[in-house]
C-alpha cells in the first residue's frame, strides 16, 4: 500500500540529489552543485533547492492537500515530518 500523494524529498540533507519529488517524479533536473550538511559534502542540486526552504516548502505544499481533502467525507492520512536530522551548521539555518 503506498501513498496517494508525496511531496518531500529523497532522504535527508546530508544525502544527494537536492531536489524535490512529487509522487513519483523529481520537479526539475539537478544541473548545480550544493552541499548543506557537515561535513560539507557538495553534490548534485536544483537550481532552486536550498535547505533552509525544506521544511516551509513541505508545509506549504500539505496545506492545499489537507484543505482538497477537507471538503469530502473520506478520513485521509497525513504524514507530515518535520525534523531534520542534519547539522546544517551555526548561521546556515535562520531562526524564526
Amino acid at each position: 500500500m503506498g501513498f496517494d500523494y508525496f511531496f518531500g524529498i529523497s532522504a535527508s540533507l546530508d544525502m544527494p540529489p537536492y531536489n524535490w519529488i512529487q509522487n513519483d517524479r523529481t520537479v526539475g533536473v539537478a544541473t548545480e552543485t550544493k552541499g548543506f550538511a557537515k561535513p560539507y559534502r557538495p553534490e548534485e542540486a536544483h537550481k532552486d533547492f536550498e535547505a533552509v526552504y525544506v521544511l516551509p516548502e513541505i508545509t506549504k505544499n500539505a496545506i492545499p492537500y489537507i484543505e482538497e481533502r477537507a471538503q469530502t467525507d473520506q478520513p485521509f492520512f497525513l504524514l507530515l515530518q518535520k525534523n531534520l536530522w542534519v547539522d546544517l551548521g551555526s548561521g546556515n539555518f535562520p531562526r524564526q
